[in-house]
């Protein structure tokens, strides 16, 4: 089956609906959700490269060995969504991929917990996508070269980080003491590494986001960021 080329204002896959091999390639849709009706719907082996997306609700859907390759994503939202073997490139700009299922989806999808594995994201940018709810970084391919910080293991880098923090030079500690916050609440949602992007945990305080990757850069093994100075 193929949808290639098709332009629409939305579309939503109902009913628990199967797509085998189907070509989505080039597909430009203001509003999609991939899962509606209360039954998962199922994408194995699909092509959605050069895909041009707006608004992506998953909703409950499964995508396995799926192909999002040179796609534009405006925002792709959390759902009980499944991602298995795909690979991405392109750009998403905004959006959350979760491991665990929203709570308001939990009866219909008869889940808590999504499977996110073996998905190869190293040619994708991802200026503000997050990773939450205990999705296993290390199954994952991340990009090497983005403007982001990896860091392989939160509750160490929380520990190093409250240890030093006194060492901290007065006038940043405001902003560090935020950026802590927020992998707090990624570490508390299920993370156990955290991927954290240069617009989101950078931009609002550089020299802070800057004390806290010399020192992770330092104390942690594992830890990577392209951020200097």
């Amino acid at each position: 089956m193929s949808f290639a080329g098709v332009r629409l204002q939305s579309l939503a896959a109902i009913n628990g609906s199967t797509f085998q091999r189907c070509d989505f390639r080039g597909i430009s849709v203001d509003e999609v959700a991939f899962g509606a009706g209360g039954a998962r719907c199922e994408y194995h082996e699909c092509v959605f490269d050069g895909a041009r997306l707006g608004w992506v609700k998953p909703g409950l859907a499964r995508f396995v060995r799926c192909s999002f390759r040179n796609v534009r994503v405006r925002d792709w939202r959390a759902g009980a969504l499944d991602l298995v073997d795909c690979v991405f490139s392109g750009r998403i700009d905004r959006g959350v991929i979760s491991g665990s299922v929203p709570t308001a989806d939990r009866i219909a999808a008869g889940r808590h917990h999504n499977q996110v594995e073996g998905n190869d994201f190293r040619g994708l940018t991802m200026p503000r996508l997050e990773f939450t709810g205990g999705v296993d970084l290390t199954r994952q391919h991340l990009p090497t070269h983005a403007h982001a910080l990896y860091v392989p293991d939160v509750d160490a880098a929380l520990k190093v980080a409250d240890a030093a923090l006194s060492e901290c030079p007065s006038g940043l500690r405001p902003g560090v003491r935020r950026r802590l916050e927020r992998l707090r609440r990624l570490r508390a949602s299920g993370q156990q590494q955290a991927w954290l992007s240069s617009a989101r945990f950078v931009a609002a305080d550089p020299a802070a986001a800057r004390w806290l990757a010399e020192l992770w850069r330092r104390e942690l093994i594992g830890f990577s960021s392209s951020l200097t100075g």
